[in-house]
C-alpha cells in the first residue's frame, strides 16, 4: 500500500485525493482480492513500473490475439444466470 501512495504522491506532485488514503485502498483491495474469476488476474503492482506494465501485458495479449472470444464466453456464463435470476427470463436485456 505504501507503493501506491507513494507513486501516486510522486506521479502527480500533490498529495491524494479523498479516494486515494490508505484506508479507503485497503479497502477496495480486500474486495478486488476477494473476487474469485478465471478472467480477472491480480497483478503484484510493487514492482518496477516497467515490471508491472510487461505483466499485464502478458494478460492482455493473448486477448488481443483471438482469445476474446473464450474470455467473452466465460463472461458471459458468469452473468447470464445473474441476468436470469435479476429480470426473469433467458431474453433479459434484449
Amino acid at each position: 500500500m505504501e507503493t501506491c501512495l507513494q507513486r501516486i504522491t510522486a506521479g502527480r506532485n500533490e498529495k491524494p485525493n479523498d479516494f486515494e488514503q490508505q484506508l479507503f485502498l485497503e479497502k477496495a483491495h480486500a474486495i478486488f482480492a476477494s473476487l474469485e474469476f478465471p478472467w480477472l488476474k491480480q497483478v503484484d503492482c510493487s514492482g518496477a513500473i516497467d515490471d508491472v506494465a510487461s505483466e499485464i501485458d502478458s494478460y492482455i495479449q493473448p486477448l488481443c490475439s483471438g482469445a476474446i472470444d473464450d474470455v467473452a464466453s466465460e463472461i458471459d456464463s458468469y452473468i447470464q444466470p445473474l441476468l436470469i435470476q435479476h429480470y426473469g427470463s433467458k431474453e433479459a436485456g434484449s
